[in-house]
């Protein structure tokens, strides 16, 4: 059995957030930047940008690179 198919991977949190895996990266200050927020978002888990502590000017360019 593949990953995809296995009964772990079909949580209800996966199916409550539309992400393909129960795998969800912290928002931690500046190590969840976009390219690791963007790398688990492509994986099929849920990247969470830390933002916290960022300016608006500066979250809006991790969200854009993100994106991109």
């Amino acid at each position: 059995m593949d990953a995809a198919t296995h009964p772990f991977f079909h949580a209800g949190v996966s199916e409550c957030l539309g992400i393909d895996y129960p795998i969800m990266l912290a928002g931690m200050g500046g190590a969840s930047a976009s390219k690791l927020v963007a790398a688990v978002s492509n994986s099929g888990g849920l990247g969470v940008i830390g933002g916290a502590m960022m300016s608006p000017r500066y979250l809006r360019a991790e969200i854009q690179a993100t994106r991109e």
